[in-house]
């Protein structure tokens, strides 16, 4: 097709099963980075109840992000 994008055999996203890792950078504070185990963040939220780790990570996306 002339015009449209070229197409390649190489892997443009790699992922797995486990879980994906984060990064929240805040306005304010130091920045959090791990692994969650679900892109949706109401399961990774579920998921991840009772971990300090990651509720390090809840508490500090109530303040926006820089």
């Amino acid at each position: 097709m002339k015009g449209g994008l070229r197409q390649v055999p190489e892997v443009d996203l790699d992922y797995d099963l486990t879980g994906v890792e984060a990064r929240w950078r805040p306005a304010e504070g130091e920045p959090w980075t791990g692994w969650l185990p679900h892109l949706d963040l109401a399961v990774a939220r579920a998921l991840t109840a009772g971990s300090a780790t990651h509720d390090a990570l809840w508490a500090a996306m109530t303040s926006p992000a820089s």
